[in-house]
């Protein structure tokens, strides 16, 4: 199962500053891209792009954030900011593929205002394991041969290895091999 990862972006106009702050760790990480003025003045015309990296989907976004499947992008117009506030916003994307996945966004503004800032997580695979036993006759007749059928499947997006299946047969049972599973773990390996 895909965990959603969600990102806030910043645009704020103030006194003083032009930059772009780093993002702060955790599970929620915040992508920061500030628009500071060097006077008191409000910052006109802010708009925000967010760019999604490969192995990313959109899921949603705040504030009217429109999404654009072609290019990748989250696009906000925030409009008019007054001096020392800021516009929140957020998005929410599901990682696709596992490795490094870097979320870039743009803060720009009138007068040829803009800042840059980038958020990288680090997407990993998990294993998630599946067992099923079905017994293909039942009733079993005394004395008779029957047959289990164990499927154990890997539903993750990461592979499984060195794998160990261990039967408890009861008292009253005889094991006669477990060849054919054998066969089927050979061919689940070559598929996953």
């Amino acid at each position: 199962m895909a965990r959603l990862e969600k990102f806030e972006v910043c645009a704020a106009a103030g006194p003083g500053h032009y930059g772009a702050q780093a993002p702060l760790p955790g599970p929620a990480r915040n992508l920061h891209a500030q628009d500071h003025q060097s006077r008191q003045c409000p910052a006109s015309n802010v708009s925000i792009i967010h760019l999604l990296p490969e192995g990313s989907k959109f899921h949603t976004a705040s504030n009217g954030g429109r999404h654009d499947l072609t290019t990748r992008t989250v696009t906000w117009f925030v409009g008019d900011l007054a001096p020392a506030r800021a516009a929140r916003l957020s998005l929410e994307a599901v990682p696709t593929s596992v490795g490094e996945q870097r979320h870039r966004a743009t803060a720009t503004a009138a007068r040829g205002l803009k800042t840059e800032a980038e958020a990288v997580t680090h997407v990993e695979g998990l294993s998630a394991l599946l067992m099923d036993v079905v017994d293909t006759d039942d009733p079993v007749e005394i004395g008779a041969d029957t047959t289990y059928e164990i499927r154990v499947i890997n539903s993750g997006s990461k592979m499984e290895t060195n794998l160990e299946l261990v039967c408890t047969v009861p008292d009253k049972m005889e094991l006669r091999g477990p060849s054919a599973w054998r066969a089927a773990a050979s061919a689940s390996r070559a598929g996953r």
